[in-house]
């Protein structure tokens, strides 16, 4: 029954088993009377507790729906279980029993909800329909009264405690009950023995395995256990058992996916107990760094290389200790060497030395002036080359590791420094360092790391040292810059600095490091562009004007300013508004303070025709004992001043960088998501949008899920439903994804529209040379093999429209590519490229069926099939065309059949998500062209008819079909009448008729169906060839394939009046 409710709810992500301990029933044998826990502690092995304190562990297996077998100790026993309602009627041996359900008289919560008011006390006679709780479930009282005339024998539940769905709250009995019974309770034979009643290291493994396999051990059980084993002896059955607790582990956490569903089941449940097996696996992974692996004699299920691969994704920290402990078993015994370490830069702090080695020392730092402030530095130097530096890299991020005390968030250091000196007499290329600790960036992750410094000799950079700093992000992004070394102490942190330090060890972004991010002066090894940024702040008067102030002085809790980045495109800078959240104060809570600021940032915005940046974390409207509804007053005027900019054409671009709550949600909402909003939407990392926290959702009884990103982050939210346009691992990433968009889509206010860019890439080339990639059911290895008559007469068969996009952009540029996680869209393709430099937004349908990644409806189709429009491809396209009008060209390569009509798209909103792209192409301001490459039928031409926009042109390769039908539905639906007709009045029918043959007459009608059929459609499709839809004007141009491109930029550039365009 476990695995059929887990099977229900597992395509919701929502799971109640997770947080289930046990089940609880109460059971009454003859008088005597019981209320038990059943745990499955293992395979078929149960573990029952009583409310007296005793416990039985017991196997049970099943014979059929009945009969189950049952050992209990050394006790073997066959018996049948029958339920009749009230009771079961149990046999054993031949003696039969009734067992009794005590259910009646138990109060349960009908729901999550909050205990408001308990209106009886224990011992209080109460009548059926008498109010025993108020509770409360999303700001709404409900009364909990009783079912049955009796007395209150327990209260379980107090005011102000959260209670979930099936809690126990009370218990009644009826007064002769009550009283009580002097028969005791049950009598067991046989009681539990715990892992050290034997000393058995098998037996501690068991409970341990049963943990990690997702059964449920009683806590006391597990946590001997793993004590148990830490105490153990070395020797081959500890070596054993770790190993086959390591190997368990692996299968269940990394697996295969494919699994039944009993093992998918048991992971499910095996997630809730997650952080304490990590725990102990990480105990025994320390012991074996500490004292090496166990040999490979005693059954080392895998190496620790590929038992690191097969866990990172499951724990990145295990996946690392596990290849430190590979490196400590073979490292090399240290050289003797000098030890100078230049630890006199660290006076203002006071030290420790935690290791030291020969080659190596690790030094924890406490500064004087701030207690907070403590770091680990490693310091080491090698005379060797780059192979005994990243050695020593490797050696002093273990050291760090160990020492660090696991996830940031919950160590007390943070930026923490490794310093290596590189004594070898050659310069060493600087590049040649940023792929080391490229490297070594994985052993990086939780580790607060700072900085990454190397002093050595540097090419290119003159006589003399020179120290190499690396920056570690925590998803591996890398900034490195050189600099002449410094004698100077290193300083303790500053107060913004300390700020940033511990968000860093929360996963959130400080805003003037995010400021320094963007604005850094750059080195030939930065990817990022330089930038100049200005502070804005309120005056006494309320307005938003420029400050010059140290970073760390802002009173509200965000920053906002003006920033300007200068890019190759435009060296004269692209200018933003910029408002960033600061998660330091008060979680970015949102009142007066705040709203005035972004209100005169998104005023300076819309005065100056510039884009707003806005990277956004807040825990929504404050709340606070000295403001309240005001606080949504100004959220709300916020709200507004977005929906005018939007409406507006404003451009307002968020990035996600934590979770955000409530207004800021909204705010996101309506500046990204909409059909009217320019704003383009990136999450990072685990953020997440939600209207109400988990915490707050759980306490007022609503429906939540393990955590804030299971409610609204992007992998199972966000960007399925379109709402996110892009993820990104780390802010880094996420400012580059903001780079590529600037590049398609910045206008600068004077141009009015985004800027052509120089393209190497010939405008005349020929895409039918471009590769295709290999799908099934096609076999083109080449774009040209589509428009071949000879591989593709009837321009029926699958392509890949990726390939064919691919070969009209322009090959010095790559595309960026819009909602590529919209779940039910997937055959609408969204990129934005270059071609012939001009930025243009691209729109294509998938030419080949896609399997659907959710269960199909009984009344919608089982995979996307090609050339189709399904209501959410349709509302991707329609949100695409209008993000581009006013700004780029519009360029659609269409293969399209039509609107998908069945059941299911009707119910999901096919009719209005279709008449929205009919909509955004009429709006659409600026060039659109409309490129027919195979077929073009239906619905889908309506929409997308150049008679909606006089700015289309409609350019169709040779060899195209246009019609309102395709021939062969024309000719079995349309035309269905007439060819019957036809088939009567045949003569060999009418003499088959006549001679009664019956079986012959069947078979002949059907052959001649069919023949006239095929007939009638070959005929139609020859009538309505694209060369008629030429004549009629529904196209203006058929071209060669070979000139698909050229014609495309020729197009453009006669609308912008460009003659130079080719």
């Amino acid at each position: 029954m476990e695995q059929a409710r887990h099977r229900f709810t597992a395509f919701g992500e929502r799971d109640p088993l997770l947080r289930l301990p046990g089940d609880s029933f109460d059971l009454q044998l003859a008088a005597k009377r019981c209320t038990c826990t059943v745990r499955e502690v293992a395979a078929d092995t149960f573990l029952l507790t009583t409310d007296a304190g005793d416990r039985v562990e017991y196997s049970a297996s099943v014979i059929d729906r009945y009969r189950r077998r049952l050992r209990v100790g050394a006790r073997e026993r066959h018996c049948s279980i029958i339920d009749q309602g009230s009771a079961y009627l149990v046999s054993v041996g031949g003696e039969a029993h009734y067992v009794g359900k005590l259910e009646r008289g138990v109060m349960r919560a009908p729901f999550p909800s909050v205990v408001v008011r308990v209106l009886v006390a224990e011992g209080d006679r109460v009548a059926r329909g008498q109010a025993l709780f108020v509770v409360e479930s999303m700001k709404v009282e409900t009364t909990i009264a009783a079912e049955m005339d009796g007395v209150v024998t327990a209260l379980l539940a107090q005011p102000a405690v959260h209670v979930a769905a099936g809690d126990l709250m009370a218990r009644l009995a009826e007064e002769a009950d009550a009283a009580g019974s002097d028969d005791g309770g049950f009598e067991f034979p046989v009681r539990y023995r715990s892992p050290d009643d034997d000393g058995a290291i098998g037996r501690a493994v068991a409970a341990i395995e049963g943990l990690i396999c997702g059964y449920e051990p009683a806590a006391t059980d597990v946590e001997r256990a793993a004590a148990q084993l830490q105490a153990a002896p070395r020797g081959p059955d500890l070596d054993a058992a770790e190993c086959a607790l390591l190997d368990r582990f692996r299968t269940m956490h990394a697996g295969d996916a494919d699994a039944s569903d009993e093992v998918r089941f048991r992971r499910a449940r095996s997630v809730a107990s997650l952080p304490r097996q990590v725990e102990m696996i990480r105990g025994i992974l320390r012991r074996w760094r500490m004292h090496g692996p166990p040999a490979t004699g005693v059954g080392v299920p895998m190496c620790l290389a590929s038992w690191a691969e097969a866990i990172d994704p499951v724990s990145p920290m295990l996946a690392d200790l596990a290849r430190s402990t590979l490196r400590r078993s073979a490292r090399q015994s240290p050289r003797g060497m000098a030890r100078d370490f230049e630890l006199w830069r660290l006076d203002r702090f006071d030290i420790a030395e935690l290791e030291r080695e020969s080659d190596l020392i690790l030094i924890d730092a406490t500064a004087r002036d701030s207690r907070r402030d403590r770091r680990l530095f490693a310091f080491a130097e090698t005379a060797g080359g780059m192979e005994d530096a990243e050695r020593l890299l490797l050696d002093c991020l273990d050291r760090i590791r160990e020492h660090h005390g696991g996830k940031a968030a919950r160590s007390p250091y943070a930026w923490n420094r490794v310093t290596i000196t590189l004594r070898q007499a050659a310069s060493v290329d600087p590049a040649a360092l940023k792929s080391l600790v490229q490297r070594a960036a994985l052993m990086t992750r939780d580790l607060s790391i700072d900085q990454i410094s190397f002093k050595c000799r540097v090419a290119g950079e003159g006589a003399g040292e020179r120290i190499v700093i690396t920056t570690v992000s925590s998803h591996g992004d890398i900034q490195l810059g050189i600099k002449a070394i410094s004698a100077d102490p290193i300083r303790p942190f500053s107060d913004h600095r300390a700020r940033s330090a511990m968000l860093e060890r929360r996963g959130l972004v400080y805003p003037y490091d995010l400021i320094r991010l963007l604005t850094s002066p750059g080195t030939a090894l930065s990817d990022f562009p330089q930038g100049r940024f200005t502070e804005y702040d309120l005056d006494a008067g309320q307005t938003l004007v420029a400050v010059d102030r140290d970073w760390g002085g802002n009173i509200a809790n965000l920053v906002v300013g003006e920033i300007v980045n200068f890019t190759q495109k435009f060296p004269e800078g692209i200018r933003r508004m910029i408002i960033l959240g600061d998660p330091s104060k008060g979680m970015g809570s949102l009142g007066e303070a705040e709203c005035r600021r972004i209100l005169g940032a998104l005023d300076r915005a819309a005065q100056e025709r510039i884009p707003v940046e806005w990277f956004a974390v807040s825990s929504g409207a404050r709340v606070s004992m000295e403001s309240g509804t005001e606080n949504l007053d100004w959220t709300a005027r916020v709200l507004r001043r977005i929906i005018e900019l939007s409406r507006a054409g404003h451009e307002i671009n968020i990035i996600v960088c934590g979770v955000n709550v409530g207004a800021q949600s909204y705010w996101n909402a309506e500046a990204t998501m909409l059909m009217e909003g320019r704003g383009m939407l990136i999450m990072v990392g685990d953020s997440a949008m939600v209207l109400t926290g988990k915490r707050a959702l759980d306490y007022s009884g609503g429906v939540s899920a393990e955590n804030e990103t299971g409610i609204g982050g992007y992998d199972r939210i966000m960007g399925p439903n379109g709402e996110a346009q892009h993820w990104a691992p780390s802010i880094e990433a996420a400012c580059r994804l903001l780079f590529r968009h600037y590049d398609f889509c910045h206008a600068v206010p004077a141009e009015g529209r985004a800027r052509r860019r120089a393209s190497g890439d010939p405008a005349d080339r020929d895409i039918c040379l471009s590769p295709h990639r290999l799908i099934e059911g096609s076999g083109f290895t080449k774009v040209g093999e589509i428009f071949d008559d000879r591989t593709n007469a009837d321009r029926k068969k699958a392509f890949d429209i990726r390939s064919v996009m691919r070969a009209v952009a322009d090959m010095d540029d790559m595309p960026l590519e819009r909602w590529e996680n919209w779940a039910g869209a997937e055959a609408t393709v969204v990129w934005d490229a270059h071609i012939g430099g001009y930025p243009v937004r691209m729109v294509g349908f998938e030419s080949y069926d896609l399997a659907r990644d959710d269960p199909a409806p009984p009344d919608g189709p089982d995979r996307w099939t090609a050339g189709t429009l399904f209501p959410q491809g349709s509302k991707k396209a329609a949100k695409a065309i209008r993000r581009a009008s006013a700004n780029r060209p519009l360029v659609i390569l269409a293969n399209l059949s039509g609107f998908d009509g069945s059941p299911e798209s009707m119910r999901r909103l096919q009719l209005e998500s279709g008449a929205e792209i009919g909509r955004a192409i009429v709006e659409f301001e600026g060039p659109i062209l409309f490129c027919l490459l195979s077929r073009y039928h239906g619905g889908a031409f309506v929409v997308f008819s150049k008679a909606l926009n006089s700015d289309m042109e409609v350019i169709a390769i040779r060899g195209a079909k246009a019609s309102v039908l395709g021939g062969a539905p024309a000719a079995a639906v349309v035309f269905a009448s007439e060819i019957e007709k036809i088939v009567r009045e045949d003569p060999d029918i009418a003499r088959l008729r006549l001679r009664g043959a019956a079986a012959d007459l069947a078979e002949t009608i059907e052959r001649k169906r069919l023949d006239l059929q095929a007939e009638w459609a070959a005929r139609y499709d020859r009538i309505h060839d694209i060369e008629r839809a030429l004549e009629q004007g529904s196209i203006d141009r058929i071209v060669e394939p070979t000139r698909l491109r050229p014609e495309i930029i020729a197009a453009i550039g006669r609308k912008y009046g460009d003659i130079t365009n080719v």
